[in-house]
């Protein structure tokens, strides 16, 4: 089981930093998070929101390349579909030999809302399609001495990527796998590790949802006629970690609310909530660290002990504030404890070779 933490490099006016300090002190709070022991440092993309969410995903796990020695360095996630394949390839392979080996590739096929897909040319329509057919490339571009392709979207006639990746043949890859939806079988189909994107506001998933979600998946890698010990499982959500939930629920609920007022600017009315109490399940979003390893705690199934599994986390204060983006250095000091309480409860709770990945 592996713990990580992701970013989405958001820097809100109402609590604005000029920006080169503010990606100084982001660069070190991910060297901070990967000397405590957090096994990736994920980053997620959007593109032309007023508060900078993060448009350069690549970019920015480069720059954590240089920083970090230990921790995976990926995306929660890189949305492909409004990307060149080979770009990817190539900057995923950099990525991969400036860490020396420590690049994965996580993706999903974007929400479908116009503004980010209109603004790069692209109809958010056949994401989908755009999705199955860039996965199908950047594999090549690893596997193949050149790449010779003639596919909807992109021909190609004698590419070759270099410098290879360390890893072979290539970078792990995840994919986000939806149950009841062509993305999971796609997934499958295709080999890839799977993410099971809670994705939202509500705190860690209970071990129904997850059950529900990995039934979902074990019948579908049945159904191929493959084995779940071919295949890792990822998720990521929201979670802070503090000795007193209630003081930094008061303290951050602001910062909480106006992240998810990004996604009613785009139209979406998933999370369109007025107040902080509004959020479903907001009582779950700050929780002990006895409290917060409950719902990740239970004994596995056997099938899942099979498997490797990476749930995401986001945890906070003592330190972490979502007004105040990212942990301030000395603020590592007083998480430190919880960290390495909660990390440790997790790993005992699965005593299996589950991953978890955890967002900051």
């Amino acid at each position: 089981m592996r713990i990580g933490i992701f970013y989405d490099i958001r820097n809100p006016r109402r609590w604005f930093k000029p920006f080169s300090q503010f990606y100084a002190e982001t660069l070190d709070h991910m060297q901070a998070m990967d000397e405590l022991g957090f096994e990736a440092i994920n980053v997620t993309e959007h593109h032309f929101d007023e508060d900078g969410y993060c448009p350069s995903v690549l970019l920015w796990n480069a720059a954590a390349a240089a920083r970090t020695k230990r921790s995976l360095l990926g995306q929660e996630i890189l949305v492909l579909p409004l990307h060149h394949p080979v770009r990817i390839a190539e900057d995923l392979a950099t990525i991969d030999n400036l860490s020396n080996g420590r690049a994965w590739l996580r993706v999903g096929q974007g929400a479908p809302g116009p503004t980010e897909f209109a603004a790069f040319g692209i109809d958010g329509r056949r994401r989908s399609d755009r999705l199955a057919e860039y996965l199908d490339i950047i594999r090549r571009c690893f596997t193949d001495e050149e790449v010779s392709y003639d596919g909807r979207y992109y021909k190609l006639r004698n590419v070759r990527v270099m410098p290879k990746a360390v890893q072979a043949p290539h970078p792990p890859i995840f994919v986000v796998a939806t149950p009841g939806a062509p993305s999971m079988e796609r997934v499958v189909r295709m080999g890839f590790h799977a993410i099971y994107a809670t994705g939202g506001p509500q705190g860690l998933p209970d071990a129904g949802a997850w059950n529900r979600w990995h039934t979902a998946w074990a019948e579908t890698v049945q159904r191929h006629g493959k084995q779940l010990s071919q295949f890792q499982t990822s998720d990521f959500t929201a979670l802070f970690v503090t000795e007193d939930p209630e003081r930094d629920w008061r303290k951050h609920r602001e910062g909480v609310l106006h992240a998810l007022q990004f996604y009613r600017k785009r139209g979406s009315t998933r999370w369109a909530y007025d107040t902080p109490e509004d959020i479903p399940n907001w009582q779950n979003l700050f929780q002990t660290p006895d409290d917060a390893v409950d719902p990740v705690g239970e004994p596995p199934r056997d099938d899942l002990r099979r498997e490797r599994r990476t749930p995401s986390i986001v945890y906070g204060e003592g330190g972490a504030a979502p007004q105040r983006p990212w942990l301030r250095l000395r603020a590592c000091v007083k998480i430190t404890f919880t960290v390495v309480r909660f990390s440790a409860y997790v790993a005992r709770a699965y005593n299996s070779s589950q991953d978890v990945s955890c967002a900051a």
